[in-house]
């Protein structure tokens, strides 16, 4: 029997209250959890000849609206010849986090907000680039979400592994100087799952405020972390100065 409007929102509230769940427990320090959120993810979104996702059978994927709080694409706006943008590695939906005292990780870009965030529709939220390693090699919401949901263990495991781009930007510091005396200190790939998330979750609410009743409410608090500073992008473009 197919599923009525009722049926398709109903999932909807489910799934979107298990994406604040993984959300809260990777703020929690849980950073596993960005496993779990990767298949959520890809249940809201991600539809293929086979399958449909839950926004896609509501008939709404593609009048919905997507905060993108990369800077990649401005920064490519900026862009020329022989800017290290270009050339080099750019975080785009995390930031690096510095503490005073011990080791530096990434953190999710929306722990350093900024204003007059862009919004995207769906495919070019999806689709478009949004972080580079240090060979240049572009990295997509849709790129990071499908490696981890079928590949990584979020879903699925490829007993052939992931792409080698993605392994080093996963578990070799591809970003760039993410390694201290040779020793790799975090992933960015987590906090990037982390970030993919909170922009859902924001669109979600956003476009179904009237339905979602006591879910409409956005349960976001920001995580603690010690004291220090973040850096949220590795370099901007000299015309941006101009």
């Amino acid at each position: 029997m197919a599923l009525t409007r009722d049926d398709l929102l109903q999932l909807l509230a489910e799934q979107l209250e298990l994406l604040d769940l993984h959300c809260e427990r990777f703020d929690s320090g849980r950073r596993v959890t960005s496993l779990s959120l990767s298949t959520t993810i890809r249940v809201l979104v991600h539809d293929t000849s086979s399958s449909h996702s839950v926004l896609g059978s509501l008939g709404v994927k593609e009048t919905m609206r997507f905060l993108d709080a990369s800077d990649y694409q401005r920064l490519a706006q900026f862009s020329k010849p022989g800017d290290r943008r270009v050339q080099g590695s750019e975080p785009g939906l995390v930031a690096a986090f510095f503490p005073d005292e011990g080791d530096p990780y990434f953190i999710p870009r929306f722990e350093t907000p900024e204003p007059d965030l862009p919004e995207r529709a769906f495919e070019d939220w999806w689709q478009l680039p949004t972080m580079s390693d240090d060979s240049g090699y572009e990295f997509s919401r849709r790129n990071l979400v499908l490696t981890v949901a079928n590949k990584a263990g979020g879903a699925h495991v490829d007993r052939m592994g992931t792409s080698a781009v993605f392994n080093d930007l996963a578990r070799k510091g591809s970003l760039g100087f993410w390694t201290v005396n040779g020793r790799v200190l975090a992933s960015p790939v987590p906090p990037a799952i982390r970030q993919i998330a909170e922009e859902l979750r924001l669109a979600i609410r956003a476009a179904f405020a009237e339905e979602l009743g006591e879910l409409a409410t956005h349960p976001f608090t920001p995580p603690v972390h010690p004291p220090g500073f973040a850096v949220g992008s590795w370099s901007v473009s000299a015309r941006e100065h101009e």
